[in-house]
């Protein structure tokens, strides 16, 4: 191809409609589907078929090998060629492997009845299961097993098995049957005497299977156990970083947070040196990304996905969970209109296509980012969404979904509700020893409004590693002593480490402690610390008038907030439909609460605008 400026290949480079690839010599791609289709459909098949030719003469004296891939077989069945069945189904393996299972399903329909019928139907199951056609990959599954009988190799019908395994761990259903499936495997190869634990043998496969779906189901118990004698400084190889990955989630969930984000940190640098697949990478790094969430490391899960995000294959290899951690990242820090953007956007993709099966997680964090902002009808309205039936997802999905639900309930008048369900669910989760989502829904349950939570928490963040569990540990020994300023240390640290929400509601906790203890010059600090935290969040609701609502009541809120913008009594009486006395008492006991003595010092404390006082 002939360009007469250099630039131009530049300029469709930066706007991601081509991709030139470092091979020798370099080959150029589509990257935008609309475009590549009107290319396609200006290009006659006979002007494609001749520049086929015309490269075929150009090459024939050279090693054809790195000229057959999927791209290349592609063109061929575009110029009416016949491919032959080898090369076709190592094309759609390739593709497959690099995530574009619609080519992969063109090619094993290529090949059907000229190959080896199960290693087609084992990559035609993977392209559909890839397309979440779980009920076409089924059939094709079925349909193999019914021809071949029972003169299928162990290797073959083992593959087929895995392949089952995985459609019933997605399904709705509870996933028994992918257990069975294991342990029949395993059955038949202890029968056979097929022990061998090389890293592509079968019983490596199965065992590796086992863990997934350990994790999946969250016994991590089982994995921990499993991999207890793991070398995890050895990582040169795909089982390696498999069993390495799937251990660092054990650790995290189970309390050992420091030692999962050491051992994630390895797993993702030695994944970036190895021919992985694209599934393989997406799930590697995405578990990384909810091990960070998971620990509220919220600047490090910020600088993981904009450090992976600058590679150059980061569309195709990331999915929609790095739009959603960028999201809930963004939430935390409250940045909550942000967080809207990237959520609501990840919620649309998902509906489109939710490989990882984490949509319910984007509805439930974008229902709490409403619920910070105010928006009760939309937070509300997306509630009721997460209760729909949902893809199968993960447990540790699960559990952060539950814990965004919840959180959102709590901001939105259900409170009591919430409180009640987020202890239950810190009980069963700590009972389970999934010690790090237990701390998260427990430490919900100390910021929202119950200080008898405070000794269990300072009990369990003792048993996880890890700056969150520190700040959880702070908080509860803040809230037991009645300490306000080491409440207002903890919410700097934690608004420091990027968790402006949990900032926030411990910045609450050392407004009222401040209060209850009459300590005026902590209150004053308290209350301003509070009001630019709430502030942060754009919910009217927050902002000055929350830093009374915990010691006023609504009427007194009302005349404190205008008597702080210099209003007379007798206006702020004639406006609120109430006798001048009424006011002065209001504010008797407004002055009472707040520790104050005029209005110049009512002031200092209130410096919202007068139309938000309206709170009932």
């Amino acid at each position: 191809m002939h360009v007469s400026k250099a630039q131009d290949i530049d300029t469709l480079q930066e706007r991601a409609l081509i991709r030139v690839s470092h091979d020798h010599p370099p080959m150029v791609s589509i990257t935008n589907p609309v475009t590549a289709g009107i290319v396609a459909s200006v290009v006659p098949p006979g002007r494609s078929a001749e520049l086929r030719r015309r490269l075929g003469a150009v090459l024939q004296d050279q090693d054809l090998d790195e000229y057959t891939g999927s791209t290349a077989v592609a063109w061929a069945l575009d110029c009416g060629e016949e491919v032959d069945p080898h090369l076709a189904l190592a094309a759609a393996r390739l593709a497959n492997k690099e995530s574009d299972p619609q080519s992969a399903l063109r090619f094993t329909r290529e090949i059907a009845g000229r190959e080896k019928p199960t290693d087609v139907a084992v990559e035609s199951a993977r392209a559909l299961i890839s397309l979440n056609n779980d009920e076409a990959a089924r059939r094709v599954l079925a349909d193999v097993e019914k021809r071949a009988g029972d003169g299928l190799a162990l290797d073959e019908w083992a593959s087929l098995q895995l392949l089952w395994a995985e459609l019933d761990r997605r399904s709705p259903a509870p996933a028994g049957n992918a257990l069975a499936r294991l342990q029949e495997i395993e059955l038949r190869l202890t029968v056979a005497g097929d022990t061998g634990n090389g890293p592509d043998s079968v019983a490596e496969r199965v065992r590796l299977a086992y863990a997934e779906l350990a994790v999946f189901d969250g016994r991590y118990g089982d994995v921990l156990q499993m991999f207890q004698d793991v070398d995890t400084t050895d990582l040169s190889s795909e089982a390696k970083i498999r069993a390495a990955s799937l251990l660092s989630e054990a650790k995290a969930v189970t309390g050992d947070v420091l030692g999962a984000v050491v051992l994630g940190k390895q797993v993702t640098l030695a994944a970036g040196f190895l021919d992985l697949s694209d599934a393989l990478l997406r799930d590697i790094r995405g578990r990384f990304l909810l091990i960070l969430l998971l620990s509220a490391k919220f600047r490090d899960a910020a600088d993981f996905i904009a450090a992976t995000s600058e590679a150059w294959d980061a569309q195709p290899r990331l999915g929609s969970m790095f739009e959603i951690g960028q999201g809930i990242v963004d939430l935390h820090r409250g940045d909550v209109t942000g967080a809207l953007q990237r959520l609501q956007s990840g919620v649309w993709q998902l509906r489109m296509h939710d490989p990882d099966a984490v949509a319910g997680l984007a509805v439930a964090a974008c229902a709490y980012a409403f619920a910070l902002q105010g928006d009760e009808e939309k937070a509300g309205a997306l509630l009721v969404d997460v209760e729909d039936p949902q893809p199968r997802a993960s447990w540790l999905v699960n559990r952060m979904t539950r814990y965004f639900e919840l959180s959102a309930k709590a901001e939105i008048g259900q409170k009591t509700e919430a409180l009640r369900a987020l202890k239950q669910e810190a009980d069963r989760d700590t009972e389970a020893s999934a010690l790090a989502t237990g701390l998260q829904f427990l430490a919900a349950v100390a910021r929202v409004g119950d200080r008898q939570a405070s000794q269990k928490l300072a009990d369990l963040a003792g048993q996880v590693s890890g700056r969150f569990a520190g700040l959880c540990a702070r908080f509860a020994e803040g809230l037991k002593n009645s300490d306000s300023e080491e409440l207002l240390a903890t919410s700097k640290d934690a608004d420091t480490a990027g968790n402006a929400v949990f900032a926030r509601d411990a910045t609450r906790k050392a407004v009222s402690c401040a209060n209850d203890a009459g300590n005026r010059i902590s209150l004053r600090m308290a209350q301003r610390t509070q009001q630019s935290l709430e502030d942060r969040f754009g919910n009217p609701r927050n902002g000055v008038l929350s830093l009374l609502t915990s010691t006023l009541t609504a009427r007194e809120s009302e005349v404190a907030v205008r008597a702080a913008a210099g209003t007379s009594n007798r206006k702020i009486a004639d406006e609120m439909h109430v006798s001048v006395r009424t006011v002065e008492g209001h504010l008797y006991q407004v002055y009472a609460k707040l520790h104050v003595a005029s209005r110049s010092e009512l002031k200092d404390v209130i410096s919202g605008p007068v139309e938000h006082a309206r709170l009932g």
